[in-house]
């Protein structure tokens, strides 16, 4: 699995696309973007009296031909790639995953204006835009959140309603 901070900044994945495979990507580094993963939570006033949560997400992407990992390493997926996978996870719409040094969000979904991409001399920088309704929660803990798969009443895990994410 992609890690990152290794050979990857972030990872993105989705149990419908190449297996469930995370795939790993570059955050743009530039001026501007300088790697950030921005988190912005809003708070809308229902007819009921009472509120929902809402959490957006955003990033930038660096594509390209030839890129370095933060291991020293080339990637060694293409631009076109990179490009085909990305819009792959994002096309479901829902249930997308994000991984980050700090841990995992999940249950994100694309909508609206989802995807901002510059391209220029061979690079492309793509913003994205992902959300989540309800509670908002700091990001999920990686090694409990790979962990915490719900099982059939036939197969058994270590982990328990108590000590678990809720996972699909």
């Amino acid at each position: 699995m992609p890690e990152p901070g290794t050979d990857c900044d972030i990872v993105l994945f989705h149990q419908q696309v190449d297996n469930g495979t995370p795939q790993g990507y570059l955050l743009d580094r530039s001026r501007l973007a300088r790697g950030a993963i921005n988190v912005f939570r809003s708070a809308y006033k229902q007819a009921d009296g009472d509120y929902q949560d809402q959490q957006t997400i955003t990033f930038t992407l660096l594509l390209a031909d030839g890129l370095i990992r933060p291991d020293g390493n080339p990637e060694n997926r293409s631009a076109a790639e990179m490009y085909t996978n990305l819009f792959s996870l994002l096309n479901q719409r829902a249930d997308i995953g994000l991984v980050t040094r700090e841990g995992v969000f999940s249950g994100l979904y694309s909508s609206g204006n989802y995807a901002l991409e510059e391209r220029a001399a061979g690079t492309n920088r793509i913003t994205i835009q992902l959300s989540s309704n309800g509670n908002i929660f700091a990001p999920a803990d990686r090694e409990r959140y790979e962990r915490s798969f719900w099982v059939d009443d036939d197969d058994s895990g270590d982990m328990t309603w108590n000590n678990s994410y809720w996972r699909a």
